[in-house]
């Protein structure tokens, strides 16, 4: 590769032509753009004399190869890729709870098979020290009384869990899985700028970017040798099954505190990479000193808990009184040696920046050694001189809490810093300003340098740690503004570690070789997630239903691409105020003032936050499938990402643009259609798949009610107008066509929708898929939910079953229909009952069993 630099001064920095996506192309389809590094800044594609770096070159062709326009197809691809598979941080505090998708920058950061191994040995030194230094402030504390570390550091550090005060974990091993962030230096230096010791969040997204990036560009990541990160993440399985030896296949769980945490993707895409089953604090008990997972066969022993819940939120009984994300006694497990929780709880005590100064004493005192890796320069105001230069100098540093809190904001402004300083010194550290070094990133303007913070991994090993060869790289907003917390997302993109060797392959998957026992599945579902699946069908039914009411009643509304009067438009919106989707009020314009009408359909059609109506039903389908994630194929979270998608196209509609409004709702029906077929053709007909279809047969029972009683019985019994539109909003009108030859008669339509067994959606057949579901539920001794749930629901059955259509279809001397009127009412009280005894006994084990039963949980889920 020809490389023209212009000027080659490194003070006014280095130009080198790099042919890539967004740059502008000369007449001879070259890129017209320079590369231009700022001056005084490291770069890690280009040397400070405008040179190539050697391990950079390989890419920087491949890349001029593949040229801008199939490079920025890629990059295209990559990121629908991204948002397919619904990779995604959330924000605490946002008022809508949307999760945020993550941004890939396709050009990786390249880093050489020498330096990286540098890097490692500081790393596994800098484990090594955080773990000794945890066990001695939990332990005989030798590097307070020896003057090497202040107390206030550790005394005043909220994470100082005083209840595991004298705890000596398994193997002396407090940190399983450790992460710290780097920043390099412009004098080409790595520092640490901080520790992540409690939770550390990054490694799932870091394998989901190295997927990404390796497959949109496979032939350069093969041809590159760059080293693999599967085999890290089976040393760190290795490693959590080595914790529990007392049996031969540990129950490991994944702690998450649920859906709305800002790593959540994380956490369901871990457990389901490492094959753990994702719980939430609800989802254990302890009993008798010991933790039990919650499952719809009873309770099942957990060995290891690798946790994402903060050490303080793990018991609310001996840590945190208000939290409602840990276990009740966790703490007096883990003491009696029950369980084991990686990482240790109380290892969030070192992942304050506050310990950061003290750093190179307490490597030379507890390790003997000099650090490897130095720390940016910080200063910590609990010690007076350090209070002095904060205060004198407090402009040249970068201020933040030293033990920051969720939910507490560090101060806003200069002022209010010095204020904080006088009143709370220790609570305050200053760190030096550095010029982050920047690297190759995509940007519309074309390839420009973007300074980049690392973020490594390290697991515990047998033998010491073991550093991920790899990283998760953010592009900070700044050069001067290193990036901290995952909250603060913008671009991330790839780490490729070099390899002068062949490269290693694995795979977490067993070898074929290997002898494995045949399972099927059980009744180990844990009783939280089978109350989510439930939901799940009736969310997903309920928003169908809204689905496909709205496009019967909008289709009556266009007659050749013209809208029809008025009158067309009362029964379809007194029928849609009826079950909720639209106000009274609404419904009333419709026959009185249509412009007014037209005004106000949109908002009241997309507004989520509505206690009924469809998209409200999409926003908690939403919910719950984010706390089943781990239990959903990808192709269901696709279709429901494309779900919310064609809402926000409902949202940008024109008002009275009803030719414009049913193209969208096509689109939705074909979604909703898209999930459950997922739901009923790829789930394993096991507990999860039955208690999803459960919910949604209840749902879809419930609204056959109602269209009978909205449209069949509400109409005249002549009005074919009511009899079509229920025909098409229960997806049976062809049915119906075939079958008769002729238009919307009441009693034919009735047999329909209420007793034909063989309309996959008649009442009737909904009670009998109900019947058959509860009859395979699992039944435990004692239990007593379970037979009358079975009984409520059988009965409702046989009440269809021995129904007549004549006489039902028929009318008493006034006019009503007496025993179609009593067989709903009869159906649609059994519903609710049968749904509360299912909810009891399955999901909150609230109708708990005899004495000499199993141990049941009498807790209520979330």
């Amino acid at each position: 590769m020809s490389l023209a630099t212009e000027p080659t001064s490194p003070e006014d920095g280095a130009q080198i032509p790099l042919p890539l996506p967004g740059a502008p192309l000369a007449a001879d389809g070259q890129a017209a753009a320079f590369y231009r590094p700022a001056p005084g800044t490291y770069d890690e594609c280009v040397d400070g004399q405008g040179q190539l770096r050697p391990h950079w070159a390989e890419l920087v062709e491949s890349l001029e190869d593949l040229g801008p326009r199939e490079f920025g197809q890629r990059t295209a691809r990559a990121r629908q890729l991204l948002h397919d598979n619904g990779v995604t941080y959330n924000v605490y505090g946002d008022p809508r709870n949307a999760a945020r998708a993550i941004e890939l920058d396709l050009v990786p950061l390249v880093i050489s098979e020498e330096e990286w191994a540098g890097i490692e040995r500081g790393l596994i030194q800098r484990g090594r020290l955080m773990n000794a230094l945890l066990g001695d402030l939990y332990g005989a504390q030798r590097t307070l009384k020896d003057g090497v570390l202040h107390p206030g550091v550790v005394l005043a550090n909220p994470d100082y869990l005083r209840p595991l005060a004298g705890f000596r974990p398994p193997g002396d091993l407090w940190l399983h899985v450790y992460a710290v962030d780097l920043v390099r230096g412009a004098d080409g230096r790595w520092l640490v700028v901080g520790d992540r010791t409690r939770t550390p969040a990054g490694p799932g997204y870091a394998l989901e970017n190295r997927i990404i990036t390796s497959r949109s560009l496979a032939e350069t990541y093969r041809a590159m040798k760059v080293k693999r990160l599967a085999s890290w993440f089976g040393t760190l399985r290795q490693t959590l099954r080595n914790l529990a030896p007392w049996t031969r296949y540990p129950r490991i769980v994944l702690l998450t505190p649920g859906p709305y945490n800002e790593t959540y993707f994380e956490h369901a895409y871990l457990a389901r990479y490492l094959g753990y089953t994702l719980v939430e604090g609800n989802d254990l008990t302890v009993r008798g000193d010991r933790v039990f997972l919650k499952t719809l066969g009873g309770l099942e022993p957990v060995d290891v808990i690798l946790r994402r819940v903060d050490d303080d939120f793990c018991d609310p009984l001996e840590l945190r009184g208000d939290s409602t994300l840990g276990v009740a006694g966790l703490v007096q497990a883990v003491l009696a040696g029950h369980v084991v929780v990686a990482n240790a709880l109380g290892a969030g005590l070192v992942e304050t920046p506050a310990l950061l100064p003290f750093v190179p004493a307490l490597s030379r005192h507890l390790l003997g050694e000099d650090l490897l890796l130095p720390n940016l320069e910080t200063v910590w105001a609990g010690e007076p001189q350090g209070r002095a230069r904060l205060t004198a100098k407090s402009s040249a540093y970068a201020l933040r809490p030293a033990f920051p809190r969720i939910g507490v904001a560090p101060p806003a402004d200069l002022e209010a810093w010095n204020h904080h300083l006088d009143e709370h010194a220790y609570d305050a550290v200053g760190q030096a300003p550095v010029r982050l070094s920047t690297a190759p990133g995509y940007t519309a303007a074309g390839v420009a340098p973007q300074p980049v913070v690392l973020r490594a991994f390290l697991t515990a090993t047998d033998r010491g740690f073991s550093v991920m060869p790899g990283a998760l790289v953010r592009v900070a907003p700044t050069a001067d503004r290193p990036l901290l917390r995952l909250q603060q997302w913008g671009l991330s993109k790839d780490a490729w570690v070099l390899s002068a060797s062949p490269v290693e392959q694995f795979s977490l998957l067993r070898s074929p070789d290997t002898t494995v026992e045949v399972k099927r599945q059980g009744n180990n579902l844990p009783s939280r997630v089978a109350d989510d699946l439930y939901w799940v069908g009736r969310y997903a039914e309920r928003a169908e239903f809204g689905v496909r009411a709205f496009r019967a009643v909008i289709q009556r509304l266009i007659d050749g691409g013209s809208l029809v009067g008025q009158g067309e438009l009362g029964p379809g919106a007194a029928f849609l105020a009826m079950v909720g989707e639209i106000p009274a009020e609404l419904a009333d314009l419709a026959t009185t003032d249509r412009a007014e009408f037209d005004a106000q359909l949109l908002p009241v059609l997309t507004d989520e936050f509505r206690a009924t109506g469809f998209t409200s039903a999409v926003r908690r389908l939403n919910m719950n499938t984010g706390m089943v994630r781990d239990r959903l194929s990808v192709d269901m979270t696709r279709v429901l990402l494309q779900l919310n998608g064609q809402i926000d196209r409902v949202r940008k509609a024109t008002p009275g643009d009803y030719v414009g409004l049913l193209d969208c709702f096509d689109s939705l029906v074909a979604s909703m259609a898209a999930l459950s077929g997922l739901g009923m053709e790829n789930m394993t007909r096991g507990q999860a798949w039955r208690f999803m279809d459960l919910g949604r047969r209840v749902e879809r029972a419930l609204i056959a009610i109602s269209l009978v009683r909205g449209l069949v019985m509400g109409g005249d019994e002549g009005d074919m107008r009511a009899l079509d539109l229920a025909l098409d909003i229960a997806d049976s009108f062809m049915t119906y066509r075939a079958r008769y030859f002729t238009g919307a008669q009441f009693a034919p339509v009735l047999d329909l929708l209420l007793l034909d067994e063989a309309n996959p959606r008649s009442l009737a057949r909904q009670m009998w898929a109900i019947a058959d579901h509860v009859e395979n539920l699992p039944r435990e001794k004692g239990a007593f939910g379970s037979g009358a749930a079975r009984l409520l629901a059988q009965t409702a059955l046989a009440e269809l079953r021995g129904a007549e259509i004549q006489r039902l279809a028929g009318t008493a001397s006034d006019g009503r229909n007496t025993e179609l009127s009593a067989l709903l009412d009869a159906v649609g009280v059994t519903l609710p009952e049968l749904s509360d005894i299912i909810s009891q006994t399955y999901f909150s084990h609230a109708l708990a069993v005899r004495p000499g039963g199993p141990i049941r949980s009498t807790a209520m889920t979330p």
